[in-house]
């Protein structure tokens, strides 16, 4: 599925179905599709966060980079699993609207085909002296399941809020007025002194 470039350009959800497909085909997000079909979610393991309301895009500070969680360090069980899963998503604004994409990349697999997609976006925006402003993700629901080894699949339903893209002049050179609901899989690994996104495969996205 591909949305216009123009959509592509200014939403981070709208990236997402744009990639929406990257990784469908590699094991990883196959094995993910399998493991969150059989496996029972461990909602002990992985609990919902609670949303709290959503700021608009003057008032939230996407250059703030988000605050790492416990889980990040390990050790790999699910419920760090989940907070990793809902780290890398909330990276997103960030990244959009600072062109830092360290943290980001560090997280991405060299499999990770969607990640790969997202940093070259963020990357072309800055090179184009592009920043964003807003598009705060909210993290609705994470299910986080141990899929083999050290590896663990996530479900994740994350909701995108209202954006702007600033051109280097300073004028609005595109805005998102509404939020989105995206449900991704995801495939992640504990490599042993951090975790790693194998592959993310998004299930849908719902504009509200």
């Amino acid at each position: 599925m591909r949305l216009p470039k123009a959509v592509a350009a200014v939403t981070f959800a709208g990236a997402l179905v744009v990639v929406a497909g990257c990784d469908s085909s590699t094991p990883s997000a196959n094995a993910t599709t399998t493991a969150a079909a059989t496996a029972t979610p461990s909602h002990e393991g992985s609990p919902t966060p609670t949303v709290t309301p959503t700021d608009g895009v003057d008032e939230f500070d996407a250059t703030v980079a988000p605050e790492p969680p416990a889980g990040l360090d390990g050790p790999p069980s699910e419920e760090a699993a989940g907070q990793a899963a809902s780290y890398f998503h909330e990276l997103a604004p960030y990244a959009f609207a600072t062109g830092d994409v360290e943290a980001w990349k560090a997280m991405s697999a060299d499999s990770c085909k969607f990640c790969a997609a997202i940093a070259k976006q963020v990357e072309e925006e800055a090179a184009a002296g592009k920043r964003r402003e807003g598009g705060r993700v909210d993290v609705l629901d994470v299910q986080a399941y141990h899929h083999k080894g050290e590896q663990y699949a996530a479900l994740v339903t994350i909701r995108e809020n209202e954006s702007r893209v600033i051109a280097p002049d300073g004028s609005v050179d595109g805005e998102v007025d509404y939020k989105q609901d995206v449900q991704l899989e995801m495939l992640l690994t504990w490599n042993g002194t951090s975790w790693v996104v194998d592959g993310v495969d998004v299930k849908y996205a719902n504009k509200l």
